[in-house]
């Protein structure tokens, strides 16, 4: 019976060569277009599950009120990790993580470059389920002049072979080529969807280091809950946690106010003030968006094949007429209707693989990740088949049980007047053009929000503007790079500064201003940097002068833009 089944679809797919291709092929793109959503959702979802207890770690961040405007800090003090595993018994683990910053390495007569340099104290291990592959975790980062490394860094300064090293442990290595370490363990490479990454990590003592002031904002604090611990208990203790360590008269600004952030949810909630959050992270709003885009696009495409599916089905009125007549029962009419829509799903179903196999590196260069088909995954596979049943259905029911019940003399006789299920089709079609001027309407808002953000001004001339980050080099190398830069004859200016412009973590409110009213408070960020930097940067002074090298008092001089002379009360005039 299948068999017969099988013949007469393919039959009637050869039959109607164009309808066929536009079914086909239709349903397959925006399939192939959700599955790449998905994938690239899929992922986006995943980030730091892989933790055994994930469930219970968090990040410890805060609200804090800059004389009532409100920032969001997703960094904290250096005594915090230690402080709160000793406060509170429900805190079974804790760790600082610091910035992640770029810098050389060297070992023996080898010198690289890596992206990921931090810093991270004992509880690292404790906390997270990061691979130790070199190394014994009881000992790591018990010395400030230990050093940890990932098996990629590894392979960079050893070599390939160095796995056959019996001795690379105690390996001496070179930061910035001015600070020496001891190779204390070989962690394996963080995965991708890790919202931490490194290349080296260095051993890190607050206490040890003397850093112990509780309004230093430089480091990320984690913690492992035990079981059944309450966070809504916690995040009110940590409201007020800071008064234990400080006095809140002597400060110009309220309390920030600790609370926990999900470890899962760091990589796509992490909306945080001063880029305080330098860790790998997306954004919860593109989520929403890619996911209403892959919905709507599969609709289309569902709705367009049923569409195309009906239509065609009722041009076999006389066909099913002729098979009743010569004694096909109904069950095996609505048989007939329903495989011939499995199988057209299922080929689009597949065709859909194959365009989402091709475009994944072309996904993956975009979104610079590791994108794959999960064909060897259960759940997959069977989300793929339900889905396959579910449309097929949907598409062959109206033809199979609507065509399934004509009388054969009326259909033969020409007299059968098909008007059920006119409203049906119709409610379909205007679905089908209403999506899909929702998705071209929400493209052209999309473009033209690109185009506004390209074509904002900065404040600055972001064209042909370079900056590199040269880390803890010292001054003596900073001027003699900075001379042989502007010796260049394709380098028209150049300047040295403490932070780049449009990342700048560096901020302050312990200063005094003329006309500053007692309490009245807020965060200023700063620059250190040279009189070139305005003309390198392409900014344009309103009022005042530039930095003057010949004048001294310049030392003491700063600018400052528009809009903090004006959080000052002051005009620009007003200013100088």
């Amino acid at each position: 019976m299948l068999k017969s089944y099988f013949i007469v679809a393919l039959r009637n797919l050869l039959k109607s060569k164009v309808y066929s291709l536009i079914n086909i092929t239709g349903l397959a793109i925006g399939l192939a277009c959700a599955l790449a959503i998905g994938i690239f959702l899929a992922d986006e979802f995943s980030y730091d599950r892989f933790h055994d207890r994930a469930d219970h770690i968090y990040r410890v961040v805060q609200t804090q009120d800059q004389n009532g405007e409100l920032y969001q800090v997703a960094s904290s003090p250096a005594p915090m990790a230690d402080a709160l595993r000793a406060d509170f018994s429900e805190v079974i683990g804790s760790c600082l993580v610091g910035y992640n910053r770029t810098g050389v390495l060297q070992a023996g007569g080898t010198t690289i470059e890596v992206p990921h340099i931090t810093v991270a104290n004992q509880g690292f291990l404790d906390v997270f389920d990061f691979e130790l592959i070199r190394g014994n975790a009881n000992e790591l980062f018990t010395d400030p002049r230990q050093i940890v490394i990932s098996d990629k860094t590894a392979e960079s300064l050893f070599g390939r072979d160095w796995r056959s090293r019996h001795d690379i442990l105690g390996s001496t290595i070179a930061v910035q080529k001015n600070r020496e370490f001891s190779l204390a363990g070989i962690l394996r490479e963080a995965p991708e969807n890790s919202h931490i990454q490194y290349d080296a990590i260095l051993a890190f003592d607050p206490a040890g280091d003397g850093n112990t002031n509780w309004f230093s904002n430089n480091y990320h604090t984690y913690i492992e809950l035990a079981e059944g611990a309450s966070t809504s208990d916690l995040n009110e203790k940590l409201a007020t946690y800071i008064d234990r360590y400080s006095n809140p008269t002597t400060r110009t600004f309220k309390s920030p106010a600790f609370y926990l952030q999900p470890l899962t949810d760091i990589y796509l909630h992490s909306d945080f003030d001063f880029h305080t959050d330098w860790t790998k992270t997306s954004s919860i709003i593109y989520v929403r968006v890619f996911l209403a885009v892959g919905a709507v696009v599969l609709l289309i495409a569902i709705f367009n094949f049923i569409n195309l599916s009906t239509a065609r089905a009722i041009r076999r009125a006389k066909e099913v007429g002729v098979r009743k007549t010569i004694g096909a029962y109904y069950g095996q009419l609505v048989a007939q209707f329903l495989f011939e829509s499995l199988l057209i799903t299922a080929m689009s179903v597949t065709l859909a693989l194959g365009l989402v196999e091709v475009s994944l590196p072309f996904l993956n260069n975009i979104t610079e990740k590791s994108l794959s088909l999960p064909l060897s995954e259960p759940l997959f596979l069977l989300e793929l088949f339900t889905f396959t049943l579910i449309v097929s259905l949907l598409a062959g029911a109206y033809p199979a049980i609507y065509l399934s019940n004509f009388q054969p003399v009326k259909v033969l006789k020409g007299v059968l007047q098909i008007g059920s299920g006119r409203r049906f089709r119709q409610a379909l079609v205007v679905t089908q053009f209403t999506l899909t001027i929702i998705l071209v309407g929400a493209t052209i808002v999309i473009f033209r929000q690109l185009s506004y953000m390209k074509e904002k001004d900065l404040g600055f001339d972001k064209e042909a503007l370079i900056y590199l980050s040269i880390g803890e080099m010292d001054q003596k190398d900073r001027l003699r790079l900075w001379d042989e830069l502007r010796e260049l004859g394709s380098v028209r200016s150049a300047s040295l500064a403490s932070n780049s412009l449009i990342d700048n973590v560096n901020s302050t409110s312990y200063f005094d201003y003329e006309g500053r009213t007692e309490g009245d408070g807020f965060l200023m960020t700063r620059i250190n940097t040279d009189p070139a930097y305005i003309g390198t940067m392409g900014m344009q002074l309103v009022e005042g002068r530039n930095f003057d090298v010949a004048r001294k008092s310049d030392s003491a001089a700063f600018i400052v833009n528009r809009t903090a002379a004006k959080r000052m009360g002051w005009t620009p005039q007003e200013a100088l």
